[in-house]
């Protein structure tokens, strides 16, 4: 075999190697690495929705000045000591501007937040707040919907079917504070800041459906009032989404 013959060959094999890499090699998911509209993925039907990051609230004390300014330090000290608990760490929802990116969802989660107060009881696939559709027509990629009635709140999965991932019994009978999380592939539902119940994991790569109650059919609408639905790209942690639900409970009900 002759000189040039060996390099050729062995340059076949590297771009077979290569190519058979980068064909299997999915590190998140087999998903285009770019930002994509809200209406893309959603397919239709997103209007209703915002995406928004977690920042923690602050609050700023007044600068004592003059004669009063050492007085109010030992005050301030004084009150310091006194204090045996510090103070919950209250969190509030920003509008991030950004679109979807499913790369970042997938890696991190996502999280989706909103007040209720439903009116009506209802059956299984109805009282959809989140309409998951029909079906996925991406590869191995699922959404997520959510329905609440007075009596549950359940979680809908949709690839090529259907199914239902997480059901929990609720006993409220004011309006009340809802949370789904989806971390490593699972749902977990909190109300009023609490964990409340978990369902099993998924067997795909879950998306929060962004189809809103325009693209559901009106017989299996959501009954009742609600606030405006809030998607976090990333799983909240359980301070974030007590301190979340103090700041909003406070803002709404004070």
């Amino acid at each position: 075999m002759s000189y040039l013959r060996i390099i050729v060959v062995e340059f076949l094999c590297l771009v077979t190697i290569a190519s058979h890499a980068q064909s299997y090699d999915y590190r998140i998911a087999p998903l285009e690495r770019k930002l994509v509209s809200l209406s893309s993925l959603a397919r239709k039907g997103s209007s209703n929705i915002s995406f928004y990051t977690i920042k923690e609230t602050t609050v700023t004390a007044t600068k004592p000045s003059g004669k009063n300014r050492s007085k109010d330090r030992k005050r301030v000290v004084k009150a310091a000591k006194a204090l045996i608990v510090p103070e919950p760490k209250t969190y509030m929802a920003a509008n991030s501007g950004e679109q979807y990116d499913p790369n970042e969802v997938l890696e991190r989660g996502f999280s989706i937040s909103m007040w209720v107060m439903p009116f009506a009881s209802s059956v299984e696939k109805s009282g959809y707040l989140l309409y998951p559709g029909t079906g996925s027509n991406m590869l191995e990629q699922s959404y997520w919907g959510i329905t609440v009635s007075k009596e549950y709140v359940r979680v809908y999965e949709t690839y090529k079917t259907e199914n239902l991932i997480l059901q929990y019994r609720h006993h409220e009978t004011k309006d009340f504070f809802i949370v789904l999380v989806c971390k490593d592939h699972i749902p977990y539902l909190y109300i009023d800041g609490n964990l409340v119940a978990h369902g099993e994991a998924s067997l795909y790569s879950p998306h929060p459906s962004v189809l809103t109650d325009s693209s559901c059919p009106k017989n299996l609408r959501f009954i009742g009032k609600k606030t405006d639905i809030h998607l976090f790209p990333q799983a909240l942690t359980e301070g974030e989404i007590a301190g979340l639900y103090r700041q909003e409970y406070a803002a709404l009900h004070h």
